[in-house]
């Protein structure tokens, strides 16, 4: 069962780096790429995203489907989820600088309570 946290949190973690590379995603750069300047400055920041967007997804799903494979799928999905939000909310705070509300934090206490009493009601 240790392992397959493991590969949770692993997952949970390429999840939220999966969710900033599609906020990062500009569709106007990559309509605006042409085949004779493939290789320019702008085109390879253009394209950064749209790689980082694929090989966290399929990453995520790999580690996502290893781990559901050991541990129950509801509560395997549910731990991902609660570690998502919480993963995601620290990224804001940090390095986007977001406030929250002190509401806010205390439901984000909640969800962390509630993961790690599923995690630790599997075990």
């Amino acid at each position: 069962m240790p392992i397959a946290s493991l590969y949770l949190v692993i997952a949970a973690f390429i999840q939220v780096c999966w969710l900033y590379t599609v906020k990062a995603i500009d569709r106007k750069k990559l309509a605006a790429i042409r085949l004779n300047n493939l290789f320019s400055k702008n085109t390879t920041q253009a394209l950064l995203p749209l790689i980082g967007y694929l090989v966290f997804g399929i990453s995520n799903v790999v580690m996502l489907t290893i781990a559901m494979k050991q541990m129950p799928p509801s509560i395997t999905y549910a731990l991902w989820s609660g570690m998502v939000i919480a993963l995601a909310a620290v990224v804001d705070r940090v390095f986007f600088k977001l406030k929250f509300s002190i509401l806010q934090y205390v439901f984000l206490i909640c969800i962390a309570v509630g993961v790690a009493g599923l995690n630790f009601s599997t075990k």
